[in-house]
């Protein structure tokens, strides 16, 4: 038999260069070594469907490699028989056959790419549209039709309001203010912009001849103004409470009292230095007991903050390279969990008989095991 140390990772984490910092889902399986590709796919299916529950349960929509202690340490791609026929030749050649298999989930894109492919070579045919590849071509059709409507908007600005060259004016399009005796106000592209949105939200927020009721045209009479927007009230009423909030949480300041300042000559501290120094011989020091230090963890506190996914012990020795010495070690006195490792103290170990060595090569474990 052999046994599959499975750790299934989200899309995610195919953004992180380094393997041993890759965090996911783990699990075990335990197979033959006869056991064809197909049962062995079927196998690992099952692990995800349990693990996660994906909506869509196939073995196309996630990438697959192994990685062999000391034979074969870097992940190598696991995706047709011929690379499980090499996966099972190494297995052979070693005496306890335990292998990582790190099954990566594909982007979203890809599934339905390779689902549309599959689809084409069953019927011959491209088929129709997927739902979502036709909700994307509607959303891109509304956004097309709302653009087109605010260029005529805008077009019909721009003809509206031709400057006339009024002298000291120098703008081409301009709004002529009728509540400032006829001022003109330069009609920029983002006045123009806000000016026709207003419009496609209806005629009671603004027209050709009534701009809307936004800051920029803030010199307008109100009365001359459309409605304004419901988003414009709702961040007025926010801004309204907030400052609100922050009057009434803001303490009233103190009274303030007089102050009085009083300077003492610096001969009446040393005549109180002088009197206190027999008394103070008077009274021996008592022995005090030495601080109790606590034991320093293995784990550092920014460790402790950040820890890695729960593996048995077997799996984070695997995992992380320990050597096989110190993971019996660690198996005879009672770690059964990565996560214990977080309650021992450094003295604990070296108890135990721990060497400097392999407590190095446990820290090494266990800052890569934290992501540092």
């Amino acid at each position: 038999e052999v046994t599959y140390n499975v750790l299934i990772l989200p899309y995610a984490e195919i953004k992180k260069d380094d393997v041993k910092k890759w965090s996911g889902t783990s699990t075990i399986l335990t197979l033959h070594l006869d056991e064809p590709f197909d049962t062995f796919k079927a196998q690992i299916l099952c692990k995800i469907d349990k693990e996660t529950s994906p909506a869509t349960l196939s073995f196309d929509n996630y990438k697959a490699f192994f990685s062999i202690v000391r034979i074969s340490p870097k992940p190598t791609s696991l995706s047709d028989e011929d690379d499980y026929k090499e996966l099972i030749k190494c297995l052979m050649k070693i005496k306890e056959p335990i292998v990582t298999i790190y099954v990566q989930e594909l982007s979203d894109l890809k599934k339905v790419c390779r689902k549309d492919r599959a689809s084409y070579k069953e019927n011959g045919s491209s088929g129709e549209d997927s739902s979502d590849e036709g909700q994307r071509r509607k959303r891109k059709k509304k956004k097309t039709q709302k653009t087109k409507a605010l260029n005529r908007n805008i077009t019909k600005l721009t003809d509206r309001w031709v400057c006339h060259k009024k002298p000291g004016c120098h703008s081409e399009h301009c709004f002529v203010n009728p509540g400032d005796g006829g001022s003109h106000i330069p009609l920029s592209f983002p006045l123009l912009d806000c000016w026709a949105s207003a419009m496609e939200k209806g005629p009671e927020y603004a027209t050709l001849e009534m701009p809307p009721n936004h800051s920029h045209f803030s010199m307008v009479p109100i009365e001359l103004l459309g409605h304004q927007s419901l988003l414009a009230v709702r961040c007025q009423q926010q801004q309204a409470n907030e400052q609100a909030k922050k009057l009434v949480a803001t303490p009233a300041p103190a009274s303030s009292g007089p102050v009085v300042n009083v300077n003492f000559p610096p001969e009446l501290f040393q005549a109180i230095r002088g009197l206190s120094a027999p008394m103070a011989s008077q009274f021996p020091s008592q022995n005090l007991a030495p601080a109790m230090h606590p034991a320093p963890s293995l784990l550092s506190p920014a460790q402790l903050t950040s820890l890695g996914p729960q593996l048995t012990l077997i799996d984070f020795c695997s995992m992380y390279e320990i050597s096989d010495t110190l993971r019996k070690k660690l198996l005879e006195h009672g770690f059964n969990s990565s996560h214990s490792l977080r309650y021992v103290t450094i003295d604990d170990l070296q108890k135990v008989g721990l060497l400097c060595g392999e407590l190095a090569e446990l820290k090494d474990a266990i800052s890569r095991w934290c992501g540092e």
